[in-house]
């Protein structure tokens, strides 16, 4: 959504998604008005006068479950996020408990935005008006982060091995960390990936406060350390080198059942706090297998280069550790962006707050 979608029509557009009666009902018996004045409200073709605020926050209040309710308000605040309001707004709407009021108010700061922004695009040229679409921008900051991913995951990993005078670079065998240490890589290697997925949703999912942020980068940071833990430390590449295989097809049977478990721990530490709205098998598919095929992928173009076999190893430990962090990266943004469709990062948020409290 982009941020100037925040209006009395993007507002009653919600209020009538979400409620048992239609534009129709509420024109005839709310304002005994035309429908059709209705409809230009919804479009933002007319403004809606403020005087008729208090009749729609009637007709919601008359027409919604509290459970209704609590549904548009989330839709709202995710509205009131990305909006162009001030920081001082936004924080003052949120803090509004009572439904009515909260309605009210987010209604009259949207008319008083349109109004503003109407008079706006009155006084300035049309041609200062042109700027990057919301989707081109967003587009593009989100491949810059998913390269940011991979880099600063070896940064950060090459560090810790410059620091201690360890050996483990690109992995491949007989070169794997192990113990403590693979838990350090799999951290070490998952921070990235969650803290470039947020700053990449900033404006698309549920408004999260510091706190919870906190909290998920370290949930899916200690599934990352479980995951690497878990990979280099089962025996799972010896056992596979124990059956002769081709070199080619061995690597990428290891390899898949690389990207599948790194991937896919950090997701199930995940699952119980941030759980997916619904279950769709496109989703699925993309969050378990898209990380496994693009691995297994990057191992096979590494059989095109005519290399000796050490450098090809390297390589293959390079394009692989690429890959598989720019497919988590895609993994995790889908993944947090449809939890965020539910209230659950609300409810995690009020608990956190309650478990504080309580501890304070």
């Amino acid at each position: 959504m982009k941020s100037n979608d925040f209006t009395p029509g993007f507002v009653l557009g919600i209020l009538f998604d979400n409620t048992t009666k239609g534009q129709k009902y509420f024109a005839d018996f709310y304002i005994n008005r035309d429908r059709t004045l209705v409809y230009k409200w919804i479009n933002d073709t007319a403004i809606l006068p403020k005087k008729h605020v208090p009749d729609v926050v009637r007709f919601v209040l008359d027409h919604t479950s509290p459970s209704v309710r609590l549904q548009i308000k989330s839709e709202i605040q995710h509205a009131i996020y990305v909006s162009c309001l001030c920081e001082e707004s936004k924080s003052s709407l949120f803090l509004i408990e009572n439904f009515d009021n909260y309605l009210s108010e987010v209604l009259l700061h949207a008319i008083s935005m349109r109004i503003t922004e109407r008079h706006s695009k009155q006084s300035i040229p049309a041609e200062n008006h042109k700027e990057v679409p919301y989707k081109e921008k967003n587009l593009v900051s989100a491949i810059v982060y998913a390269f940011l991913v991979p880099i600063t995951g070896g940064i950060l990993w090459n560090i810790f091995n410059h620091i201690f005078c360890l050996r483990f670079f690109m992995g491949g065998s007989g070169n794997e960390p192990s113990g403590i240490t693979s838990i350090i890589w799999g951290v070490l290697t998952a921070i990235p990936v969650i803290v470039f997925s947020l700053l990449s949703l900033e404006q698309e999912i549920t408004p999260i406060n510091a706190r919870t942020k906190g909290f998920l980068i370290f949930l899916y940071s200690l599934g990352g350390g479980l995951g690497a833990f878990v990979f280099y430390n089962s025996g799972f590449r010896n056992y596979i080198e124990s059956f002769g295989l081709a070199y080619g097809y061995q690597e990428c049977i290891i390899a898949g059942f690389y990207a599948l478990v790194v991937s896919n721990f950090p997701l199930v530490v995940l699952f119980p706090v941030f759980r997916l709205t619904s279950e769709p098998l496109k989703t699925l598919f993309i969050l378990i297998l898209l990380p496994l095929f693009a691995t297994v992928l990057a191992v096979l173009g590494t059989w095109l280069v005519n290399r000796p076999e050490i450098e090809i190893a390297q390589l293959r430990g390079f394009l692989v550790g690429i890959v598989l962090r720019l497919c988590m990266f895609v993994v995790v943004r889908i993944y947090l962006a449809e939890c965020s469709k539910n209230r659950l990062p609300v409810l995690l948020e009020a608990s956190l707050q309650s478990g504080l409290s309580r501890t304070g």
